[in-house]
């Protein structure tokens, strides 16, 4: 469970994907655990969203929440900017349907786009969005289907938009096994607030379905895709997690 990305062939990258979907679909509590308290920096990297947001788009905004959930943290950080737009992208329909009640409570239409991270932007969009936004998904993707991916998603963003990543980020050469083994004995000592069976549920989900780059590694996939280097917007002092922003070349 732990081979290196490089080494999955379709099927494990398949297996994942699946893998990954249950955990969204089946134990949804666990990952509203890490929002309620704040383990994986929720307040902080939509507070930097809500930030960029303002400051590049004073007047309004269009929006694509690729893995958007039940959308709750992105509308809640956006709840004073105008939304012209907001496309709500999400694998598993009943968030989509928490996230179409959402944007409603908020007083905004969301356009439903029912799909995994790489369908959806195989797809073209209706219209550009000034900001595509992916919040804690794109690490379910190996490296080279996050390349397919980022080229894919520039038919997505206007030419003045911008692309968001909040997510997972390695240390400057550090593994991804190095990573994980950080990540589970910060948890052991951090996340009293779960059960013995979430700890469990999260581990076997991280060691299945997370790969993170690091910046560098980023980089990379930002340039080949024909995009600019990304900026970093925020990193989280424990090392874990960041917001990265660019645009198009």
């Amino acid at each position: 469970m732990s081979r290196a990305a490089a080494a999955l062939d379709r099927a494990d990258m398949d297996a994942a994907a699946s893998d990954s979907a249950a955990v969204f679909r089946q134990s949804w509590h666990v990952y509203q655990k890490f929002v309620t308290h704040n383990w994986m920096r929720h307040r902080e990297v939509y507070a930097t969203l809500r930030q960029l947001v303002r400051e590049r788009f004073p007047g309004g905004v269009s929006i694509a929440d690729f893995g958007c959930g039940d959308a709750s943290c992105t509308l809640a950080a956006l709840r004073d900017v105008p939304l012209s737009r907001f496309v709500a992208v999400d694998r598993v329909r009943a968030l989509l349907e928490a996230a179409q009640s959402q944007a409603a409570g908020h007083g905004y239409r969301a356009e439903l786009f029912e799909a995994d991270l790489a369908v959806a932007a195989a797809q073209p969009p209706a219209a550009p969005v000034d900001v595509l936004l992916a919040a804690y998904a794109v690490h379910h993707l190996t490296t080279p289907d996050k390349q397919r991916w980022l080229s894919n998603v520039e038919r997505w963003v206007t030419p003045r938009g911008r692309l968001v990543l909040i997510d997972l980020l390695r240390r400057p050469g550090e593994t991804r096994r190095r990573y994980l083994d950080r990540f589970h004995a910060h948890a052991a000592n951090r996340f009293g607030a779960f059960a013995g069976t979430e700890r469990a549920i999260v581990r076997e989900h991280m060691e299945a379905c997370d790969f993170p780059e690091t910046q560098a590694g980023w980089s990379d996939l930002c340039r080949a895709a024909g995009g600019t280097t990304p900026r970093l917007a925020y990193r989280d002092p424990d090392g874990f997690y960041a917001v990265l922003t660019c645009g198009r070349a």
